[in-house]
């Protein structure tokens, strides 16, 4: 009779793969945030306005980039190109700006999506891959290897 430690190689393969993707995913969502917290705590906000639309033909339909102008706390006209939404925006809509009073070309619409939607998609994913990879792979490690008997 012998005892033989059953592994899979695709198993573990895939859980250090899910773990190494969480782990990409988790860092880029942290530096999103901290890039978009950076930004915000010395942003100036203004209010700017849709004035014209960039079209750009995708595999996946047409996508429509706002082109948004503003006036900064001195005066100068700046505008600058938005995310791409769906449906097109309309010209003439006034939307929330916040802008780097030491460089007013960095500016960005102040909206959820458009400053926090990738932040808060990325990291709590990627910190669910990782943890959900490493507890498995710590399952695995803790004793729970599974025996086989065989008779001879």
């Amino acid at each position: 009779m012998t005892t033989t430690s059953s592994k899979d190689p695709f198993s573990r393969l895939l859980k250090l793969a899910v773990c190494g993707l969480g782990t990409i995913f988790f860092v880029v969502g942290l530096g999103l945030a901290i890039r978009e917290y950076s930004f915000g705590r010395q942003a100036v906000s203004s209010t700017g306005s849709i004035v014209d639309l960039r079209i750009s033909d995708s595999g996946d339909g047409p996508n429509h980039y706002p082109i948004i102008e503003f006036k900064t706390n001195q005066g100068e006209t700046i505008r600058f190109e938005g995310l791409p939404t769906s449906p097109s925006p309309v010209k003439g809509t006034v939307v929330p700006v916040l802008y780097d009073p030491s460089d007013p070309n960095n500016a960005r619409v102040n909206t959820f999506v458009d400053r926090w939607l990738f932040p808060s998609l990325f990291t709590p994913l990627g910190l669910v891959m990782l943890l959900s990879g490493g507890f498995r792979m710590s399952q695995k490690a803790g004793g729970s290897a599974s025996l086989e008997v065989k008779e001879q």
